[in-house]
């Protein structure tokens, strides 16, 4: 995914002193699982097990925030929303749901340590 910083590390920059980020991107999913069905006959309940799979496309977007340390190390938050236009990647082919899309909110916190060489 490309990502945009929108302010620069410039020395001695107040603002840059926590650096703000966004994203946008396009992807490809594969699903294989196996699904199981409840039969309801009368008294009598059985479950069937069959093999099934999906794919398609989707759309991430991130932001995020950081600050660097004093070590070569980066603190910072981070929120991803994917979004797919096709609603069966989730395996709800019923479409028991208000939102047809599938779409996925994701928040993380992290600690990055960089190794090798920083430029």
């Amino acid at each position: 995914m490309p990502i945009y910083h929108f302010n620069p590390n410039l020395s001695g920059y107040i603002p840059s002193l926590i650096k703000v980020y966004s994203g946008l991107g396009l992807g490809y999913i594969y699903s294989s699982r196996t699904d199981e069905r409840l039969i309801l006959n009368g008294a009598q309940r059985r479950t069937e097990s069959y093999k099934a799979s999906d794919s398609g496309i989707y759309i991430p977007f991130r932001i995020g925030a950081f600050k660097d340390l004093q070590s070569d190390a980066d603190i910072g938050l981070e929120a991803t929303f994917i979004y797919s236009p096709f609603s069966e990647l989730d395996g709800n082919d019923l479409q028991q749901k208000r939102v047809s899309a599938d779409m996925l909110m994701q928040f993380q916190f992290y600690y990055r340590i960089h190794i090798g060489r920083r430029y």
